[in-house]
């Protein structure tokens, strides 16, 4: 798979994920600015902190401490936990304050900036 092919196949999913669909009434009607903005970056931050707390306790325990990140028992957990992270920075690029972000454009950025 070529880069531009990894690229188009991002861009697709940032612009074709059905976002929204599951969100109640509520929240949609909410007129608070930039709450998807927010709603998203604090979704983030518990992702990161079911992760934290799993190499945390790798640090702290017995290795076969069931909580711990290197417990086989947890991959589906970090698989999942990526995906969502994954999923959301696709998402808070579309709903940045100030628009959306071609997230692509700057993914390839990084990539030259870090050769």
């Amino acid at each position: 798979m070529t880069r531009e092919e990894i690229y188009s196949g991002v861009r697709e999913l940032q612009n074709s994920l059905p976002w929204t669909e599951l969100w109640n009434d509520n929240y949609k009607q909410n007129p608070i600015p930039y709450k998807d903005f927010v709603h998203i970056l604090l979704n983030m931050q518990q992702l990161l902190g079911k992760l934290s707390l799993l190499a945390e306790r790798a640090d702290h325990y017995d290795k076969d401490y069931s909580e711990s990140i290197e417990n086989p028992d947890n991959r589906k957990i970090i698989e999942q936990a990526l995906a969502h992270l994954f999923m959301a920075v696709l998402r808070a690029a579309l709903v940045s304050p100030h628009g959306p972000i071609d997230i692509t454009n700057y993914i390839e950025r990084e990539i030259v900036r870090r050769k």
